[in-house]
């Protein structure tokens, strides 16, 4: 059965044709409003040149059937438009159970354009079975530059200024040039060169329409990342620092886009994959087994990542998707705040549960993502460092959702809802200036299977990082990372401090933060089981943060000593109280124990302890003040703690043990 469909779907309607045909005619609109689903379980066809006959604004699903367009007609794409409103809400198209041979009408895929003031090139991916020209259509240009040709030697400086369109290489490590003979590749992670006098920057403005034919059908992208001219086995086990200065096929020295660096790390700028969403509406990569195969994950054997986690062949998998216009909900007064150049990253902790942003784990149409393994076991890989992947799209990972559907696979691979058991906490923190988030944000996780302590030694280049805290209690200056994780049942009432690079003294900045608990799925005002707190030492101040706290500062000469945050207590200060904080001699509470943390121009102390009677009951002499000192309190009671330092300063104070 046919029929010619002229409609105004309203907020919240359905429209079901399940085993019918619909048929879209000339004189036709159809509106499908934000938050709606059409639905058609039958054939689509669209007989028509009017701009635009469907104006999507919410999510069509046409399961089963064709999309096609008339016999008669001429189609460019404006007839079937996914409108583009904000980072949040934008038309979505959903073709299931089909293939690109019975898919023949074109659509556009709208979005906003890049800010060419921070990309030179802009990550894209083309959902589209078209020929490349197609991507000059979207600008209303009518060149298509190639000035270099595919793995040429020669391009010199027109390698940048004379080609239009670029796209990863997932096996060489290189950015390969696209030629105009070529088919887009659903799923390849694509460069526009945004240069002067390449013909595309002048027209990135407004709202961009990316019009071609969707391919909605299964595909399979492979990676094997090794450089020209080497083996595996030769790349394995070089440095960075090895092969950083030699050239690719188009004579560019590798550091030039992996960074000039001199570190001997084996694993720096290898297993760098790149992919992009090969549909016209989101894909949730969250349930990463049902998509990705490491080749080589078990000695050398197929597995996926989850298992090669757990062995562990991987120590860490990360996913990393850019931010694009990017928005969080935080207070009606200042609005959402933007970035064009940090990345939301989510991270597989060893118990194979998400950590970090939820944001990297839903790809929108035309993003872009990239995997990471920047630890693994080369034992454990059949003597290799180089993982060789397996991505699969298939129709389970399209969704209308901007909500990740993975389950929690703790390490025993008992399946659970949630991390309670675990205590989960993850606080997302974000710096911000002038409104404009500065760099990426940074997490603070905790669970009662992580173990206390971090690296020795690393370094961040983040506008914001974490100091990794010391098993014994207290901040490891020389160790930073963008994650931190934490045992919330042995460190309790410890600092975790906070880290800055660059930052102008006098200018003013902001902390803002999200809450999850029980997992990364879970955004929370506050905690149910638990509490953070900030200690500003300039301000003497302490207080309870949860994800409405704003907490703004002016940048001074000693940041990096300035703020620690608390998880479950906050520290008790001898001689001051809680919301004046001393800002050198601390007790605080580390589960079942009180401790002591001393001042730093002091290098011994005597500590006496005293009863409410007044009876001395116990006393130390020469206590080093390098580390923390644990009391070693008689019984539950009520204690005067007296501190004499070795200059002769004296502290004491009141200390509760119950």
């Amino acid at each position: 059965m046919k029929k010619n469909l002229l409609a105004l779907f309203a907020l919240g309607a359905m429209y079901s044709a399940s085993a019918q045909d619909t048929y879209i005619g000339d004189k036709a609109i159809v509106k499908v409003n934000p938050n709606t689903l059409f639905y058609n379980g039958g054939n689509v066809t669209l007989n028509a040149n009017n701009t635009p006959v469907v104006s999507n604004e919410g999510n069509v699903f046409i399961n089963g059937g064709t999309f096609s367009k008339g016999a008669s007609v001429n189609q460019t794409g404006v007839e079937f438009v996914n409108e583009w409103t904000s980072s949040s809400q934008y038309g979505q198209l959903i073709i299931k159970n089909s293939t690109n041979t019975n898919v023949t009408a074109k659509v556009t895929v709208e979005k906003q354009a890049a800010n060419t003031n921070n990309y030179v090139t802009y990550p894209i991916g083309m959902p589209f079975q078209d020929n490349v020209k197609q991507i000059m259509t979207a600008f209303n240009n009518g060149t298509f530059k190639v000035e270099c040709g595919f793995e040429q030697y020669t391009c010199g400086n027109e390698l940048y200024t004379g080609v239009t369109l670029k796209t990863w290489n997932n096996d060489k490590i290189v950015n390969d040039v696209v030629t105009a003979d070529k088919n887009f590749v659903p799923g390849s992670y694509y460069l526009l060169n945004l240069r002067d006098g390449v013909g595309i920057k002048e027209f990135m403005t407004g709202v961009i329409n990316y019009k071609g034919t969707p391919a909605p059908q299964q595909l399979t992208l492979k990676g094997n990342s090794v450089i020209h001219n080497m083996s595996q086995a030769d790349f394995s086990g070089k440095k960075y620092s090895e092969w950083k200065d030699l050239f690719n096929k188009y004579r560019e020295p590798y550091y030039t886009y992996l960074g000039n660096n001199l570190t001997d790390n084996t694993l720096s700028g290898k297993n760098v994959y790149r992919f992009a969403n090969p549909y016209t509406s989101n894909i949730d990569i969250s349930n990463v087994d049902s998509w990705l195969t490491l080749l080589n994950g078990n000695n050398g054997s197929p597995s996926n990542v989850t298992t090669a986690n757990t062995l562990p062949s991987i120590k860490s998998f990360n996913i990393t998707k850019r931010m694009d216009n990017f928005t969080i909900g935080w207070d009606t007064q200042n609005g959402s705040t933007s970035s064009a150049n940090g990345y939301y990253l989510a991270k597989l902790d060893v118990n194979n549960n998400w950590t970090g942003s939820p944001e990297a784990l839903i790809i929108k149409p035309l993003e872009t993502f990239n995997l990471n393994f920047p630890m693994l076991d080369a034992s454990k890989l059949g003597g290799t460092r180089i993982i060789n992947v397996q991505a699969n799209f298939t129709d389970n990972l399209k969704t209308f959702s901007n909500t990740p559907s993975a389950t929690v696979l703790p390490k025993s691979g008992a399946k659970t809802d949630n991390l309670s058991q675990n205590n989960f906490v993850q606080m997302e923190l974000y710096m911000t200036q002038d409104n404009m988030v500065i760099g990426d944000p940074v997490y603070l996780v905790g669970t009662t299977y992580y173990s206390t302590g971090g690296a020795s030694k690393s370094v961040s280049g983040n506008s914001i990082y974490l100091f990794d805290e010391k098993v014994e209690g207290g901040v490891n200056l020389e160790a930073q990372s963008n994650f931190n994780d934490f045992n919330t049942n042995d460190y309790v009432g410890k600092p975790l401090g906070i880290g800055f690079n660059n930052l102008t003294e006098g200018n003013s900045y902001t902390f803002r933060l999200n809450l999850f608990e029980e997992s990364i799925f879970n955004k929370v005002e506050k905690l149910a089981n638990g509490k953070f707190y900030l200690l500003d030492k300039k301000n003497d101040e302490i207080k309870e943060i949860d994800s409405n706290s704003i907490i703004s500062f002016i940048a001074g000469n000693n940041n990096n000593e300035r703020f620690e945050i608390y998880w479950n207590e906050y520290p008790k200060t001898l001689g001051t109280n809680e919301n004046n904080l001393n800002k050198s001699t601390l007790i605080y509470k580390s589960s079942f124990d009180h401790k002591i943390r001393f001042e730093f121009n002091n290098t011994t102390a005597n500590i006496e302890i005293y009863d409410l009677a007044g009876r001395k009951v116990q006393e130390n002499k020469n206590i080093s003040t390098n580390t923390d000192y644990t009391l070693n309190l008689p019984s539950k009671a009520v204690y005067v703690v007296k501190i004499t330092y070795n200059n002769g300063k004296v502290i004491s104070a009141k200390v509760v043990n119950n």
